[in-house]
């Protein structure tokens, strides 16, 4: 994330396009992204989450089972993040931007009963993180985020 002057960093300004201020763009993987409408908190972040969005969302057992599978095939790890909203927070979409270059990335919204059993995830934990390598149905590596038990 950067600032810039228009006013003093112009050939930058004239590179990206920039017309106006202020202005938003998001670069992801050599595009620009820009953010157009009114400039509030919560209009932001859905733009910045619908740029970054680079998970399968995993629904049911099914559809974890198919990711599974496909990705098996093509020889890839994967890593699976979990957390309690339907779609993923943007701090789990920063992981899985970070990582899609070297793994498959699946997102599971733990209200779903069926998918808790799957990945054995009790009612305490908050979020999850999976990560599995090759032809592997056991995670190398769990990492979850639990409540205190009272």
């Amino acid at each position: 994330m950067a600032t810039v002057n228009i006013g003093t960093a112009i050939s930058l300004a004239r590179f990206v396009g920039v017309t106006y201020a202020p202005a938003i763009i998001v670069i992801s993987d050599g595009h620009l992204n820009y953010f157009s409408g009114s400039f509030t908190a919560s209009r932001i972040k859905e733009f910045v989450k619908s740029v970054l969005l680079s998970v399968t969302m995993l629904t049911d057992a099914a559809s974890f089972d198919l990711f599974t599978a496909e990705v098996i095939n093509r020889n890839r790890p994967r890593l699976i993040l979990c957390s309690f909203y339907s779609s993923p927070p943007l701090h789990l979409l920063v992981i899985a931007k970070r990582y899609q270059r070297f793994m498959d990335v699946g997102y599971v919204d733990l209200s779903s009963p069926s998918l808790c059993s799957l990945l054995q995830i009790s009612a305490n934990v908050r979020a999850a993180l999976f990560v599995y390598k090759e032809h592997n149905n056991s995670p190398v590596i769990k990492i979850k985020v639990c409540t205190a038990y009272s």
